[in-house]
C-alpha cells in the first residue's frame, strides 16, 4: 500500500487535488468507474495516519476480489486489481518486490481456478513489480514447467525455495515442518509465545493457558528447543522461553501458507458463497473515534489493545547498552512501527536493578500518558518497588516519619499521612493511574466541557505520575530509563512536532531530576505560589552546585541525530528560573548515536552473551560492532543465539557470530557504507556454508558481476573477505567445518598488540588497491598521503580517497577500545553559579 500511494505522489502530487484523479484515469487507472483513481488522489494531501480516506483506500485495496460486497459498500471484482493498484505502479517508475508462496495448497484448487490466478494476477503484478514466487522444491518445478509461460516478468531465478538463503536456519525450518503438527500442541505454544510482543514468556502463562498438564507443556517446550525454534532462560517472573529465528521463520511460513490459501480462496470464490473472514473489524467502543480525543494518534483510549507489555529483552538491552547516565541519547535507527501504536511497554532486569519502560511517541500527551501507566504498571510494584523494599532503607525511614519532606522536598504526589506504609502507598499509585486512565476514556467519549483545557489535565496527571514513580525508583536505587521510539521520523515528522518532541523531554526531565533530595522543577521554575510557598530551599554547596536527571531518555528513530540533539540541548538551555530560585543547575549530557560508538556495541554484546550465559570477548564484540549499524541491529542478530545450558560462561564464539549475522536482514549489515550492493555481498557470504564463485555470489546476491568487482577489491583490500581457490569467502569461520577456530581479519586478530594503528591498516589497503608505482611515489596524492607524520596519514588519505570514510570507522571500530565515549554536547537547566571553576563550566557548555 505505501509503495502504491507514493507512486500517486510520484504521477500527480504536482497537480491541483480536482485534478488527480482524472489525470490517473488518463493512465490507465480505471478500477471502480473512476472511484478509486478519485480516493487514490485525494490521499497526497491527507494525513497518513488519521486520514479516513487513506482508511477507506486501503479497505478498497484489501477487498479487491472478494465474492460479496465489501465493507465499503462496494464490490471489487478480481480485473480491478489490474485496473486500479496494478495500474498505478505500471504507470510509475517504482517496481517494488512483491513475494507470493505458492504450495500444495494452490495445487488443491480447480485447474480453471490456478488459471485465473495465475492471468489475473500474477501474469499483470509480474508486469508491475518484482515478483518472487517462494515455493517448495516440487512446486518450483511445476511453476517452471507449467505456468513459466504465462509469467513473462518472472524469471527461474524468481522462483525460490523459502528461506533459501538462510543455510541452517533454512534446515531447521524444514526439520520444523516435516515433523510437527500444524494444528498440534507443539505448534499451539510455538504461536502462543509468538503472540507476545516481546515474542517471550514465562512457563507458568504457557501452564494457565494450555489446557494438557505442566509436564505435557514442559515436554512440548523441550521438543521446541530440540529443533532450535526456542530458548529458555530464567527470568524475574520465574523459567521463561524465547522465540527464535527458527521458531519466527516457522510461524511465517505457516501464517503464509494460511493467508496465501485464504487469499485464493477469495478470489476463486463461486458467486454467493461467503466468507466468514472479516476483513475490517468495528472499533472496539463502537463510535470511531474523533480526531484528538484519544483513541487514534493524538491520545490513549485504554482497551484491550492498548495494554502495557513487556518489552523484548534484546531491545531493553540495546536501549541500556545507548542510555547515558543522567542524560539524553538520541539514535539514528529504524524503528518498525508496533501493531498496537498506544501500546506502552515495560521491562525490568533484576540483575542490574534496572527499569526500562517507553512507548512510541505520536504527541506529549500519548507519551506521558504511556510513560506513567507503565511506570505504574502493577509489574512494577511485584518486582522492582515491591511494598517490602518501599518499607526498607531510605524510602521507609521517610514514609514513617518525614511525609512532609517526601512531599514537600521530593515531591512526591499521591501521598498522604494515612497511606505511609509501602503497600498503602502502593496502592495509592495503582489508583492514580487507573484514575488516569478514565480520564482517557472521558477525553475519547468527549466528556469534557473543553477538550483544550481537559487535555492539560491529562498531560499533568500523567507527568505527576511519572514524575513521583520515577523519584521512587531514585529513592529505593532502581535506574529508570525512558525509551522514545518514533517510527515515522523521517517520513512524517515535521518540524513543529520536532519543537513539541523537545520540550515535552525538557519539561519531563527537569520534573524528574533533583539537587541532593529535592526535585529540581519545583525549586528551579515553580511559579504556582502555594507550591513555592510549601517547598522546602535546599541549601546549596557552593562547592558542589550540581544536581541531576534521574536515570535518563533514549530517543530512536530514522533519520534522528545531531539536529535533533542540538534542539534539544538548546531548549533544556533556554528555560529561565525564578528569580528567588536556589543558585544550582542541572547539566543533562546529550549523546549522538549514529552506529560508530564501539562502547554501545561492547555494552550490548555484554548483556546479551549475559542472557545467554556466554561470555563477550574483544574479537566478538569488534566484528559485531562493525558489521552491524546500530546496537539495536547487534541485538537483534545475538537475540538468535540459544542458550548455552551446558558450558555456563564459555567464550562466544566467531561461527556463532557468523551464524547471528546471517539472521539479520542484509539492510541491517554495514548499513553505514550506504551502498545496498555491498550490503547484499556481504550478507550473501556471510549465509554461505562454502566459498562463492564471483558469477554465483552476483546470482545469489541479486547484483551484477560489476558490483561485486568493485565491491570485492575493497573488501578483499581490508581482509573482510578473501579469495580463496575455491571462490569468495567471509573472514569468519563456517558454522560447521570451522565451528571453534578462528578466522578473523589481520588486524582484527592481532588488534590487541599496541603496534597496530589505523594507519596501518589503511596503508596496507590502499597497498593492495593502488599500483606499487603509485603506492612508492611521494609525489602522487595517495603516495603522499602515506609518507605524511603519524598524526596526519589518515587526514590525508582522507582528503585524497573520498570513498575511504566508512571503511575507516570499520576499521575503527575493530581497533579502538571499549571505553566510553564522552557526550557530544552538554545541556545546562537552571543557574550557573559565578564561582564555578572554569573547568566545570567548560565542561558543561552547549
Amino acid at each position: 500500500m505505501e509503495e502504491v500511494e507514493r507512486a500517486v505522489d510520484d504521477l500527480v502530487g504536482h497537480l491541483r487535488a480536482g485534478r488527480r484523479g482524472f489525470a490517473l484515469e488518463t493512465m490507465g487507472v480505471s478500477a471502480l468507474d473512476g472511484l478509486y483513481a478519485s480516493v487514490m488522489g485525494s490521499l497526497v494531501d491527507a494525513d497518513p495516519i488519521k486520514s479516513a480516506r487513506t482508511k477507506q483506500a486501503r479497505r478498497l485495496i484489501t477487498e479487491f476480489g472478494a465474492a460479496e460486497r465489501s465493507a465499503v459498500g462496494l464490490h471489487a471484482p478480481l480485473s480491478s486489481l489490474v485496473d486500479g493498484p496494478i495500474a498505478v505502479l505500471q504507470a510509475s517508475d517504482r517496481t517494488p518486490t512483491v513475494s507470493i508462496k505458492v504450495d500444495d495448497e494452490f495445487g488443491a484448487l480447480r485447474v480453471e481456478q490456478r488459471e485465473e490466478i495465475v492471468q489475473k494476477i500474477l501474469a499483470p503484478l509480474a508486469q508491475a513489480v518484482d515478483l518472487r514466487l517462494i515455493a517448495t522444491g516440487r512446486w518450483q518445478r511445476k511453476l517452471v514447467k507449467e505456468y513459466h509461460t504465462s509469467l513473462p516478468g518472472v524469471s527461474d531465478r524468481d522462483i525460490a525455495h523459502p528461506y533459501a538463503s538462510q543455510g541452517e536456519v533454512a534446515e531447521q525450518v524444514e526439520a520444523a515442518r516435516d515433523t510437527l503438527d500444524p494444528d498440534g500442541r507443539e505448534t499451539t505454544i510455538l504461536r502462543s509465545i509468538g503472540s507476545e510482543a516481546s515474542k517471550a514468556t514465562s512457563y507458568h502463562s504457557l501452564y494457565a493457558d494450555a489446557q494438557v498438564s505442566d509436564s505435557r507443556v514442559r515436554q512440548c517446550l523441550g521438543v521446541l528447543a530440540d529443533y532450535d525454534l526456542v530458548t529458555r532462560f530464567d527470568g524475574p517472573e520465574g523459567r521463561m522461553v524465547e522465540l527464535l529465528v527458527a521458531g519466527r521463520q516457522y510461524l511465517e511460513t505457516l501464517e503464509e501458507e494460511i493467508s496465501v490459501q485464504q487469499q485464493l480462496s477469495d478470489c476463486v470464490s463461486e458467486p454467493g458463497n461467503r466468507s466468514g473472514n472479516s476483513r475490517v473489524s468495528p472499533h472496539a467502543h463502537g463510535a470511531p473515534p474523533q480526531p484528538g480525543d484519544g483513541g487514534g494518534s493524538d491520545g490513549v483510549e485504554r482497551s484491550r489493545y492498548h495494554q502495557v507489555r513487556p518489552e523484548a529483552r534484546y531491545r531493553a538491552a540495546a536501549v541500556a547498552a545507548a542510555a547515558v547516565e543522567g542524560g539524553v541519547t538520541v539514535a539514528d535507527h529504524p524503528i518498525a512501527p508496533k501493531d498496537d501504536p498506544e501500546e506502552p511497554h515495560w521491562h525490568y532486569d533484576e540483575r542490574d536493578d534496572r527499569l526500562v519502560i517507553g512507548a512510541e511517541y505520536r504527541n506529549p500527551m500519548q507519551w506521558w500518558v504511556c510513560v506513567a501507566l507503565a511506570l505504574a504498571d502493577p509489574r512494577t510494584w511485584e518486582h522492582a518497588l515491591p511494598p517490602e523494599r518501599l518499607e526498607d532503607g531510605k524510602v521507609g525511614d521517610l514514609l514513617v516519619e518525614h511525609t512532609d519532606l517526601l512531599r514537600n522536598s521530593r515531591c512526591l504526589g499521591y501521598l498522604a499521612d494515612r497511606n505511609a506504609t509501602g503497600e498503602d502507598y502502593r496502592d495509592a499509585l495503582l489508583e492514580a493511574a487507573e484514575d488516569l486512565r478514565e480520564m482517557t476514556r472521558d477525553l475519547h467519549h468527549r466528556n469534557y466541557s473543553d477538550r483544550d483545557s481537559f487535555r492539560g489535565d491529562v498531560i499533568r496527571e500523567a507527568l505527576g505520575l511519572a514524575g513521583t514513580i520515577v523519584h521512587l525508583c531514585d529513592l529505593a536505587d532502581v535506574e529508570v530509563i525512558r525509551e522514545v521510539r518514533i517510527p515515522e521520523f523521517s517520513r512524517n515528522f515535521k518540524e513543529s512536532d520536532e519543537r513539541d518532541l523537545a520540550r515535552t523531554i525538557n519539561k519531563g526531565a527537569i520534573i524528574q531530576s533533583r539537587y541532593r533530595e529535592f526535585a529540581a522543577y519545583r525549586q528551579l521554575f515553580e511559579t504556582r505560589e502555594k507550591k513555592v510557598r510549601n517547598a522546602i530551599p535546599p541549601a546549596v554547596d557552593a562547592a558542589s552546585p550540581y544536581g541531576e536527571l534521574i536515570g535518563s531518555f533514549v530517543v530512536v528513530g530514522k533519520g534522528i541525530g545531531e539536529a535533533f540533539a542540538d534542539r534539544l540541548s538548546r531548549q533544556i538551555g533556554a528555560g529561565k528560573p525564578r528569580e528567588d530560585a536556589p543558585e544550582f543547575a542541572v547539566p543533562v549530557p546529550v549523546k549522538v548515536i549514529d552506529g560508530s560508538e564501539r562502547d554501545a556495541h561492547a555494552q550490548t554484546v555484554r548483556l546479551l552473551c549475559r542472557q545467554k550465559s556466554l561470555t563477550a570477548t574483544r574479537e566478538t564484540i569488534s566484528v559485531l560492532a562493525a558489521l552491524t549499524g546500530t546496537p539495536w541491529d547487534t541485538a537483534a542478530a545475538l537475540r538468535n543465539l540459544a542458550s548455552e545450558n551446558r558450558e555456563l560462561g564459555r567464550e562466544l564464539r566467531l561461527d556463532e557470530v557468523r551464524f547471528a549475522l546471517m539472521t539479520l536482514p542484509h539492510t541491517r549489515i554495514v548499513p553505514d557504507m550506504s551502498k545496498p550492493a555491498l550490503s547484499k555481498i556481504v550478507h550473501r557470504l556471510l549465509t554461505a556454508e562454502s566459498p562463492l564463485s564471483q558469477s554465483e555470489l552476483a546470482e545469489l546476491a541479486d547484483v551484477s558481476a560489476r558490483s561485486v568487482r568493485n565491491h570485492t577489491e575493497y573488501l578483499a583490500a581490508f581482509d573482510f573477505i578473501r579469495d580463496t581457490d575455491e571462490g569468495w569467502r567471509f573472514t569468519l569461520p563456517f558454522r560447521e567445518s570451522e565451528r571453534g577456530e578462528t578466522v578473523l581479519p589481520w588486524f582484527t586478530a592481532t588488534g590487541s598488540d599496541e603496534h597496530v594503528f589505523v594507519r596501518d591498516v589503511l596503508a596496507e589497503a590502499v597497498h593492495q588497491i593502488v599500483s606499487a608505482r603509485r603506492y612508492a611515489d611521494p609525489e602522487d596524492p595517495i603516495g603522499g598521503a602515506l609518507c605524511a607524520g603519524p598524526g596526519d596519514v589518515v587526514p590525508a588519505l582522507q582528503e585524497t580517497c573520498e570513498w575511504l570514510d566508512p571503511w575507516i570507522d570499520a576499521v575503527c571500530l575493530h581497533l579502538s577500545v571499549d571505553q566510553q565515549t564522552e557526550p557530544s554536547r552538554y545541556a545546562i537547566a537552571g543557574t550557573i553559579p559565578g564561582q564555578t571553576t572554569l573547568d566545570v563550566e567548560k565542561r558543561s557548555t552547549p
